[in-house]
This record gives C-alpha cells, sequence and structure tokens, in this order.
C-alpha cells in the first residue's frame, strides 16, 4: 500500500498563527455541543463550514456531471 505524500510550502507566523486560532475555535465549538463542522481552506485561508455543506456541495457536482454526460 502507497502511503500519500504532502508537500506545502512553508507557512509564515502570521499563517501559523490563523490556523493554530482556527483549529481551537473548532475544538471550543465541538466541545459547545456543534457537530458536523470541518475545516477548508479557500485562497490558502482556514474557514470552519458545516461538514453537510461539503457533502451537499459534492452531491451536486456529482449529480450535475452526470447531467452532462447524458447529454453528450
Amino acid at each position: 500500500m502507497r502511503h500519500p505524500i504532502s508537500v506545502t510550502r512553508d507557512r509564515t507566523p502570521c499563517e501559523r498563527e490563523a490556523i493554530r486560532r482556527i483549529y481551537t475555535d473548532l475544538e471550543n465549538r465541538k466541545k459547545n455541543g456543534e457537530s458536523d463542522l470541518v475545516i477548508k481552506y479557500r485562497d490558502g485561508l482556514p474557514y470552519i463550514v458545516p461538514a453537510r455543506r461539503l457533502s451537499q456541495d459534492r452531491r451536486h457536482q456529482t449529480s450535475n456531471s452526470a447531467f452532462t454526460q447524458s447529454k453528450n
């Protein structure tokens, strides 16, 4: 079995602090009873978003690609 390799660029101290704050915020929100939260990156910045929104987006993309393929 191959293990995936991930390569990322070095983060600035400010970026590392932002990531640390997001993970702390996520942990606190989960401790306070919120569930289905994940961290998603947009333009290199981390955001906390509901996990179900991600799965709905994937379902929508899948249904759109199936529609596009059936038209061809």
